[in-house]
């Protein structure tokens, strides 16, 4: 019994762990996430392609949770802020932790500033209704 006790609290306490996070340390798994997924068409500067891919500096759409864990996940294309861009962003497959970090990145580099996105946060920003959001 006492061994069952044990196994419990220590998986308790590890799980509460697990669930811990940070701005800066959420950024630097978000920097991965950003260099695996995003440079390619967002460039290590944020600043995109003219007229192909929009730049991520000073965004107005990057402070918006829901508007950008939507594009992450379900992908966009179309006219962004009345613009219209060549490339197609396509949805990507990560985790909710990876999106939130990333976000996390996004949201906090290239001129933007924003509170910590949470794992927790990615589903239920999922389902807000965003105006002028065209999912991939």
């Amino acid at each position: 019994m006492k061994k069952i006790t044990l196994l419990l609290a220590l998986a308790t306490s590890l799980h509460g762990q697990a669930q811990k996070t940070d701005l800066k340390s959420s950024m630097e798994r978000g920097l991965d996430v950003y260099t695996g997924q995003c440079m390619t068409c967002h460039m290590a500067t944020g600043e995109g392609l003219p007229t192909v891919y929009p730049s991520l500096v000073k965004n107005k759409n990057v402070p918006n949770k829901a508007y950008l864990a939507q594009s992450i996940v379900k992908g966009q294309r179309g006219a962004i802020n009345g613009q219209t861009w060549s490339g197609e962003m396509p949805p990507m497959a990560l985790t909710d932790e990876q999106v939130a970090d990333v976000m996390n990145y996004v949201r906090n580099n290239f001129g933007n500033k924003a509170p910590l996105v949470l794992r927790k946060d990615v589903q239920p920003s999922l389902k807000v209704a965003v105006k002028g959001f065209q999912a991939y």
